[in-house]
C-alpha cells in the first residue's frame, strides 16, 4: 500500500499535500500518532506520522530536523494538523520535505487525530487481509497444477496470467527450464538470451534484481529477476516488467510462485540425490571389478545411461589444488565435496552441450565420464581429448576453476571399463605430482625406463651394483672402454662383427675386451638370463642413475 491509497479514504479528502508529491508512492504498512518531543526515536520505515506539531511549534528547526530524521529512516510520510497549534507549516519545513521528497501533508480540523489513525488503519488491515487471501488462493492455485502433475512451464503460464507479463524460470547458471507462451516472439526470446547470459554473473543477492536487456543501439526492455530458494539458490523467475510496474498483488503472486517452485525443486533435488547415490554405487563397483558380466553390467548400468557401444572410454576430473577453496557453511558438505559437486554441475552442462553419448558420476574424489563412441571417433583418445579441452577452458572461463583432466585408453569391452578408469587416475596423477595445473593428460604406456622408475633408487643401485659392481671399481677411463664396448656388444644381439662395425674397431680388439669383461665378473656373456641382467643394470646406470639424470623428474 501506498500513501496515496491512504489519501483517497474520506477522513482525507480534505487533506493537501504540500510538499514531496513525489513521495506519494512510498509504501505505507502502519501509522502512528504522537506529539512527544523526542518521537524520533520510535519512528520505522513505512511509518506515516500524524501529528498536531503541539511539542515542535515554537521550534521551527526542531521540527525541519524531525523531516530530516524522518526521510533518512525512512518513513512514508509526515501529516501535520494546522490551524490547532500551528496556523500554516512554515515554509522552510516545505522546502526540507520537497528536497527528501518525503510527503508532508497538511490535515483538516474537520477530524480528530484519532479518528484519522482509526480509520487509516483499519483500512490497512483490510488490505492486509486481503493480501493474506490473495496469497494463499495463488499458492493453492500454483501447487494444484504441481500435484496434478502438469510441471513448471503450466505453472509459468499461470503466473504470466495472473499478473498479466511474458513469465519464464531459469537455473542459477543461466539454464531456460520453463517459460509462458507469451516468450515465444522473437523480441522475448532475444531478451530471454540476453538474461540467460546475465545471470552467472549476477553476486546472488536475496533481493529482486532489474536488468536491462539491450537489444540495439537504442533500444531496451526492461527484466525483474526474483530469486528463488530451495534451501539454496537455485535460480530465478524472469518476468519481462520493470519492478516498480508491479503492484503488491502481482509480487505476492510472484512470491507464492516462487515458494511453490521451490517446494517442486526440493523435491527434484531430492530425488536426483537418490538417483545418483545409486548410480554411484553401481559404477564403483564396476570399476572396482565387482561386476564381471557383461550381461549385468548392461541390465543394471542401462538406467544410468550404460549403452552397447564400440568403445568405452573414461576421463577423470579434478579441481586443481591451486583454485580457491569454497567455504562450507553448517551443515553443508566439506569444502572438497562442495568443489566436486560444483565441477559436477559444470561438467553436466558442458556434457549436455557436446551431444557425446556418457555417463557422469563421482569415483572417491574424481568426476569420471565414461564415453560411448563409434570407431572412427576414438583414435587414439584425440577426440575425447579436444572434449575436455574445451569443457576445461569453459568451466575457467565461467566458472572460474582450474580443472585438469586424465584420460584412458579405449576398450572395446564393458568388462575392461575399469582397466580405461585406472589409466585415466593414473594419468591425472601423474600431471599432478609434477605439480602441473589446467592440464588435459592422456594416458600412454609405460616404457621400460618409466617402469625402473618406480622403482625405489635404493633398490636399483643395488641391482647395478650387484651386475656391474667389479667393472665399476675399475678406473675411469678404462671402465667407460669396457662398459661401451659391453652395450654394443648386446645392442648387436651378440654379433662380434657387427660390434666392430659400429665402434670402428677390429675384431680382435672386440674379442679382447670382451674376455677380459667375463674373466673381471666371472659371467658367461653368451647367456640369455646374464645378457637380460647386463641390459637392464646398464639401463639404469645410464638412463637413471647417471648424474646427468639426476634432474629428470620421476613419474
Amino acid at each position: 500500500m501506498r500513501v496515496s491509497d491512504l489519501l483517497t479514504l474520506p477522513m482525507f479528502d480534505e487533506a493537501r499535500v504540500v510538499a514531496g508529491h513525489a513521495g506519494t508512492v512510498r509504501p505505507v504498512s502502519t501509522v502512528n500518532m504522537m506529539d512527544a518531543p523526542d518521537i524520533v526515536e520510535y519512528l520505522k520505515a513505512e511509518e506515516l506520522l500524524i501529528t498536531t506539531a503541539y511539542a515542535l511549534k515554537d521550534d521551527v528547526r526542531a521540527l525541519e530536523s524531525l523531516v530530516e530524521q524522518m526521510a533518512v529512516i525512512g518513513c512514508a510520510g509526515l501529516g501535520i494538523k494546522t490551524k490547532r497549534f500551528l496556523d500554516h507549516i512554515p515554509q522552510s519545513v516545505i522546502d526540507v520535505a520537497e528536497r527528501y521528497q518525503l510527503p508532508l501533508i497538511e490535515l483538516p480540523l474537520r477530524y480528530s487525530l484519532g479518528e484519522m489513525l482509526h480509520q487509516a488503519l483499519t483500512y490497512i488491515l483490510e488490505k492486509r487481509m486481503e493480501e493474506l487471501r490473495y496469497s494463499l488462493q495463488a499458492h493453492q492455485q500454483f501447487s494444484q497444477i504441481i500435484l496434478q502433475g502438469k510441471g513448471m512451464k503450466e505453472l509459468m503460464e499461470s503466473l504470466a496470467a495472473v499478473i498479466g507479463q511474458p513469465v519464464a524460470l531459469f537455473d542459477v547458471h543461466g539454464d531456460l527450464i520453463a517459460a509462458s507462451r507469451t516468450t515465444q516472439g522473437q523480441r522475448a526470446q532475444e531478451i530471454l538470451q540476453k538474461v540467460s547470459s546475465t545471470i552467472p554473473r549476477l553476486s546472488g543477492d536475496d533481493s529482486a534484481v532489474s536488468l536491462t536487456a539491450l537489444l540495439g543501439p537504442r533500444q531496451g526492455a526492461e527484466v525483474t529477476l526474483f530469486p528463488v530458494h530451495p534451501g539454496q539458490r537455485f535460480g530465478y523467475l524472469a518476468v519481462m516488467a520493470p519492478q516498480l510496474s508491479f503492484d503488491a498483488l502481482a509480487k505476492l503472486a510472484i512470491e507464492q510462485a516462487g515458494n511453490v517452485v521451490s517446494f517442486e525443486m526440493m523435491k527434484l533435488q531430492a530425488v536426483r540425490e537418490r538417483t545418483r547415490r545409486y548410480k554411484n554405487e553401481f559404477f564403483s563397483e564396476l570399476l572396482d571389478r565387482r561386476i564381471q558380466s557383461e550381461a549385468e553390467i548392461f541390465h543394471r548400468g542401462r538406467p544410468y545411461g550404460v549403452q552397447s557401444s564400440d568403445l568405452y572410454q573414461c576421463a577423470v576430473s579434478k579441481v586443481d589444488a591451486k583454485t580457491k577453496p569454497l567455504m562450507a557453511t553448517s551443515g553443508e558438505a566439506s569444502p572438497l565435496q562442495m568443489e566436486r559437486d560444483v565441477l559436477y554441475e559444470h561438467l553436466r552442462r558442458e556434457l549436455r552441450k557436446t551431444g557425446v553419448p556418457h555417463s557422469l558420476f563421482y569415483k572417491h574424489q574424481y568426476v569420471v565420464v565414461l564415453f560411448y563412441h563409434k570407431h572412427h571417433l576414438a583414435k587414439d583418445g584425440v577426440d575425447v581429448y579436444d572434449i575436455c579441452r574445451r569443457m576445461q577452458e569453459s568451466i575457467q572461463l565461467h566458472g572460474a576453476l582450474s580443472v585438469s583432466f586424465g584420460i584412458g585408453n579405449p576398450v572395446s569391452k564393458l568388462a575392461d571399463i575399469p582397466k580405461s578408469y585406472d589409466e585415466a587416475v593414473q594419468a591425472l596423477e601423474a600431471g599432478i605430482r609434477e605439480r602441473r595445473s589446467g592440464f588435459v593428460n592422456v594416458y600412454r604406456t609405460k616404457d621400460t625406463v618409466e617402469l625402473l622408475r618406480l622403482i625405489p633408487r635404493r633398490e636399483l643401485e643395488e641391482y647395478r651394483d650387484a651386475a656391474l659392481g667389479a667393472w665399476l671399481a675399475l678406473p675411469e677411463e678404462e671402465r667407460e672402454v669396457l662398459l661401451s664396448t659391453l652395450s654394443a656388444f648386446l645392442d648387436c644381439q651378440g654379433n662380434i662383427a657387427e660390434t666392430a662395425k659400429t665402434l670402428y674397431l677390429h675384431r680382435n680388439t672386440v674379442l679382447y675386451r670382451l674376455h677380459k669383461l667375463s674373466q673381471i665378473v666371472g659371467v658367461n656373456l653368451k647367456d640369455p638370463a646374464t645378457t637380460l641382467r647386463l641390459r637392464l643394470a646398464l639401463l639404469i646406470h645410464h638412463r637413471i642413475l647417471s648424474p646427468a639424470q639426476e634432474s629428470i623428474p620421476r613419474v
